[in-house]
């Protein structure tokens, strides 16, 4: 019976070319693994993964209602714009661009509530004979005529459409004020007695296009008025 050798060696049992001094089993990695990333960052953030940047929310709202031509709307989003520039964090560049629309929305809003189309204001193209209306300068005869809005004849008002004018190329290409009362008198027609009579009793009328530049195509509204500036009450034809 052979004698297992004493000494240093392999332990007895034990391979050649296994450890012998290990624990029981091999080494373990600590609970749930070295290669885990801490709890609560399972996905790191990066490229694509990475939250949107403070502010860029509020600056595509900013620009979405930039887009709506409107005074309520355009006012929000200059104020959310403003926001954004003023704060840390993204969307700069569409706030910029948001405030440019709003500016530009803002001017246009101003020339067509100077030019009588917002406000209640009627465009002269849309006036027909026999309509009465309400009207700013229509007596001032510095002023030009503004905020235009149709009512009934039997409401006070300012004056009556007397009778309309489609403009043809020949009558825009020398337009002025001789030009306007020259087709108003064409149209109206007024007889002799009907003329004295309605000047007698204090009344005028005037020449009204759109524009001071009309097209061809463009109407022309002979419009009656009290000279005194008094309200109408009823038509006068």
């Amino acid at each position: 019976m052979t004698t297992p050798p004493e000494g240093p060696g392999q332990p007895y049992g034990t391979p050649e070319g296994q450890p012998g001094n290990t624990p029981y089993g091999a080494p373990q990695q600590p609970y749930g693994g070295g290669q885990q990333p801490p709890y609560g960052n399972a996905y790191p953030a990066g490229p694509g993964g990475m939250e949107p940047p403070k502010g860029k929310g509020m600056a595509i709202a900013a620009l979405v209602l930039a887009l709506i031509p409107c005074g309520l709307t355009t006012l929000v989003s200059l104020v959310l714009a403003i926001v954004v520039l003023a704060k840390k964090g993204g969307g700069k560049g569409l706030a910029i661009a948001a405030i440019v629309i709003d500016i530009i929305v803002v001017i246009l809003l101003i020339a067509l509530v100077a030019a009588g189309v917002i406000l209640g204001g009627e465009s002269v193209d849309n006036l027909k004979t026999g309509d009465c209306v309400t009207a700013k300068g229509l007596n001032a005869s510095d002023e030009a005529v503004s905020q235009i809005k149709k009512v009934g004849c039997g409401e006070k008002h300012d004056g009556e459409v007397l009778a309309t004018v489609t403009l043809s190329g020949d009558d825009v290409a020398d337009f002025g004020d001789d030009a306007s009362n020259t087709l108003c008198d064409e149209a109206i027609a007024f007889t002799d007695e009907e003329l004295n009579t309605f000047i007698t009793e204090g009344y005028n009328y005037i020449g009204l296009t759109q524009t001071a530049e009309p097209d061809a195509g463009d109407k022309l509204a002979c419009v009656a008025f009290a000279e005194d500036g008094s309200d109408l009450t009823e038509s006068l034809r």
